[in-house]
C-alpha cells in the first residue's frame, strides 16, 4: 500500500464544497424524539434527588445516540440536560451560541412534575 491509499484511509471525510446539507436537520423531529424521551425518564422513576444527576447524564448520552440514528448529514450534536429540584424557586437558563443562523439550530423541551423540572436541549451545528 502507497502513501496516497494510506491517506485516503486515514481521511474519512474529504471536502466536498457542498455548502448545504443533504439531509439537514429536522427540529420537528427531534423536538418530538426528546419530549418522548424525557417523559419515559423521568416519568417512570421515583423521585429521588440524589439520583438527578446520573439521570440526566444517561438521558444526554441516550438522546446523542437516538439523533445519530437519523443520520443528518454534515452535523455535529450538543446534547445539554438540566435537572433540579422544585422548591418554589424560580430559575433561568440562558444560551448565547455564536453560529449560523440559516444551517444550525437547536431543540429544547421541559418536563415538570411536583417535585422536578427536567430541561434538554440539542444544538445541532453544521460543519463543513
Amino acid at each position: 500500500m502507497n502513501l496516497y491509499q494510506k491517506m485516503a484511509l486515514k481521511n474519512k471525510a474529504c471536502n466536498t464544497y457542498h455548502l448545504e446539507s443533504a439531509k439537514p436537520f429536522r427540529p420537528c423531529e427531534i423536538k418530538r424524539l426528546v419530549d418522548e424521551l424525557l417523559e419515559q425518564t423521568f416519568s417512570a422513576e421515583p423521585f429521588a434527588p440524589n439520583a438527578l444527576p446520573g439521570l440526566a447524564q444517561r438521558l444526554a448520552t441516550q438522546l446523542r445516540e437516538k439523533i445519530l440514528e437519523f443520520d443528518f448529514q454534515r452535523y455535529k450534536f450538543v446534547v445539554v440536560v438540566h435537572t433540579m429540584d422544585k422548591m418554589n424557586q424560580g430559575v433561568s437558563i440562558e444560551s448565547r451560541p455564536l453560529w449560523d443562523c440559516e444551517r444550525d439550530n437547536h431543540v429544547t423541551a421541559t418536563f415538570q412534575t411536583k417535585q422536578l423540572l427536567a430541561v434538554a436541549t440539542v444544538f445541532a451545528v453544521y460543519y463543513d
